[in-house]
């Protein structure tokens, strides 16, 4: 099984854990392309690093009704490293209890800074949102598609990150009363920028909560906050070379040895439901040049479509008897589309002349209809078992493979177990 089949099968969150230039993006560019037919992606993309994939693009925009009610806790954790986060909080309530629009926000902040009552709150509050005010709006806009956000436009990185929290905080709280169809992954670079307690759900120990609306994020760390010691293995963890911080790591997280040679294109991966670290190859992300995109305007979020739609290989036997099954039915079709239009041709033929007749003939093409509805239900009735046994089969496959893996783990041990005796009747015999 392929290191990405074994993280979309857990229910985990998604920790990847590298230097600058380790491979991380590489890894998650890997990840999305091979399970984005299977899943939704919402990538918060800094760099635009992420745009070479097949997916929407979509521009950032941050409507002021959405993120109102949390905007004073996003801002004060997100400011709190570099100035009062006490102080920005207050300013940024009081601005917002009273404003309608991201207008009035703004002028409420300058009425408190001309006031001298919060000063050095509203100038950290106005550093960080003026650079990115062309991607704020006042209108009540829906909530985007699963996409690629793409903040590669905005200039400043603080200002980037101060997006990246805000749009956080609103995907969590839509999460939280609307069921998403399928399984969806929220992409944070950098997120070690955006650990912001009780604020977004970067903190670990609350990412379990998405899972139960099919939402797990992939955090990309460079370098792991503190406190996560004790939640770290509860998540899959994707750990690229760490370069100098290897050592350390080794011994604060009790990693594996292997963390201390990995190269560029390698990693360990563990997931939790199996316990175990695996040494997995990355392959380098090799692309072919996007085609220039086309951008269409819906409900003010100028949506960037690609072009090229990847075509799909069948990489199995059992997706080729489906499609095969599925072949088969749309012949069958096309002959009894055939037949009937050679009826309708035939009925339009009849004279009126004898009417005996004519009804004997309609009944007998009646008949014959009513027969050739009977077999395509009975073929569509056989995709249906079809597609039922692929599905148990891969309920199966999953099965048997859990068990290997805690037979594999039962004979590791029973092999170390052995290798102890050999040791200890060595050292015996060279006592005596």
């Amino acid at each position: 099984m392929k290191w990405w089949e074994k993280i979309l099968l857990s229910d985990s969150p998604v920790v990847v854990l590298g230097k600058t230039g380790g491979g991380k993006t590489t890894a998650v560019l890997n990840f999305v392309d091979k399970i984005k037919v299977s899943a939704d992606f919402y990538v918060l993309d800094l760099f635009g690093e992420y745009v070479e994939l097949n997916l929407p693009v979509v521009k950032p925009v941050l409507s002021f009704r959405a993120v109102k009610r949390y905007l004073p806790y996003v801002l004060s954790g997100a400011l709190r490293p570099s100035s009062s986060g006490l102080e920005i909080a207050a300013a940024a309530e009081e601005a917002t209890a009273v404003s309608d629009s991201w207008i009035d926000f703004f002028k409420n902040l300058e009425v408190l800074r001309a006031s001298r009552r919060y000063y050095h709150g509203v100038q950290a509050i106005l550093s960080r949102l003026l650079p990115i005010q062309e991607t704020l709006i006042d209108e009540d806009l829906p909530f985007p598609p699963p996409s690629i956000i793409d903040l590669s436009s905005i200039p400043r990185l603080d200002s980037k990150f101060i997006f990246q929290a805000v749009f956080t905080a609103w995907f969590t709280a839509e999460a939280s009363v609307r069921e998403f169809p399928r399984e969806t992954f929220l992409v944070i670079e950098e997120a070690s920028e955006q650990h912001l307690p009780s604020v977004t759900p970067v903190i670990l120990s609350s990412l379990r909560l998405l899972r139960k609306h099919k939402v797990r994020p992939i955090l990309v760390y460079h370098t792991l906050p503190k406190g996560y010691e004790d939640v770290l293995l509860e998540q899959c963890l994707l750990i690229l070379p760490l370069g100098h911080l290897a050592e350390q790591y080794f011994l604060k997280y009790s990693f594996p040895k292997d963390i201390l040679d990995l190269k560029v294109g390698e990693a360990l991966l563990y997931v939790p439901e199996e316990g175990k670290w695996r040494r997995v190859k990355i392959k380098p992300k090799v692309y072919p040049k996007p085609k220039k995109p086309y951008i269409v305007s819906v409900n003010n979020c100028s949506i960037i479509l690609k072009a090229k739609v990847n075509s799909l290989e069948n990489n199995n036997a059992v997706d080729k008897a489906t499609d095969s099954a599925v072949s088969d039915v749309n012949e069958k079709l096309e002959k009894v589309e055939k037949r009937l239009s050679k009826i309708e041709e035939k009925l339009a033929s009849i004279r009126v002349n004898a009417p005996d007749t004519l009804s004997s003939k309609i009944k007998a093409a009646v008949d014959e209809i009513e027969k050739i509805k009977r077999r395509v239900a009975a073929d569509e009735k056989s995709i249906e078992r079809l597609l039922d046994f692929v599905e148990e089969y891969d309920r199966r496959i999953q099965r048997i493979e859990r068990r290997l893996s805690r037979i594999e783990s039962v004979l590791e041990k029973i092999v170390e177990y052995l290798e102890y005796r050999e040791q200890l009747k060595s050292i015996r015999s060279e006592e005596l």
